[in-house]
């Protein structure tokens, strides 16, 4: 079930692709390790991925570095296998450990998907973007201010990014965002309205998410998980190929998103 391409580098690709249109947006991305900041002072639309064997307390450090300079908070996800190396250094630099997250690959050639009594569409106007963002917003307990600062309208046409919306009798129930490239494909932003998060409906728009991608030649997918949403994911044929520690700036706890 390995990917072909370093994890790392895939999300931070995919990450890279979804905030690009943000307004503060910044971004460093390598083989091993990927700085992607919207710029909004909220720690779930700010990221730096981590997986250098070599230096990892030197990116860190500058990393750190970095993200304080804007004066902006944001969610450090470091492979857990780093675990021992980077724990002490982390720490020394006011960073705490939040909880660790799966991550998650599903390969194959075909998904099959059961829709039936859901509307599901492609986002291709300023108006389908505004529903998926209100639904990220509420899922995320984010401001829809600063999720919209961050998926503007320039995310419809650009290059990468597929935003999806599922609905069921004209009332919108969740959203997912894609990036694909090439063979491979991430799942980011699956995000339900709070009084659907327990229902049966993001079964349905994962599903056919994956069928449509598969039938553009998709043959992989990959996500960053959560303890919560992990049996979901399995039930839908992902694997766990690795761990992901979440660390925060002692002084911006996480909201209630994680």
């Amino acid at each position: 079930m390995k990917l072909s391409v370093p994890f790392w580098q895939l999300a931070g690709e995919g990450l890279a692709l979804c905030y690009r249109g943000a307004a503060a947006y910044e971004a460093e991305i390598s083989h091993n390790a990927a700085l992607v900041l919207s710029g909004e002072p909220y720690p779930d639309l700010n990221y730096f991925l981590l997986d250098d064997r070599v230096f990892p307390e030197i990116k860190l450090c500058r990393a750190v570095e970095k993200i304080r300079l804007r004066q902006i908070p944001a969610l450090y996800f470091i492979a857990a296998e780093l675990n021992e190396r980077i724990s002490e250094t982390a720490c020394k630099l006011g960073l705490v450990h939040a909880c660790n997250i799966p991550v998650m690959a599903y390969t194959s050639e075909f998904a099959s998907y059961d829709a039936a009594g859901y509307e599901i569409e492609i986002v291709s106007n300023v108006r389908m973007l505004k529903i998926a963002n209100r639904l990220m917003a509420s899922a995320l307990n984010l401001p829809v201010a600063a999720v919209e600062r961050v998926f503007g309208a320039g995310i419809i046409d650009g290059p990468g990014v597929q935003i999806f919306i599922s609905s069921r009798n004209n009332t919108p129930l969740c959203t997912v965002q894609t990036t694909a490239a090439g063979n491979i494909c991430g799942i980011w932003g699956m995000a339900a309205a709070p009084e659907f998060q327990h229902q049966t409906d993001g079964k349905a728009l994962l599903q056919y998410v994956m069928s449509y991608h598969c039938l553009k030649g998709v043959k992989a997918f990959y996500l960053l998980g959560t303890e919560t949403g992990r049996p979901f994911y399995e039930a839908a044929g992902f694997h766990v190929q690795t761990e992901a520690m979440v660390w925060v700036d002692r002084e911006c706890p996480l909201n209630n998103s994680r």
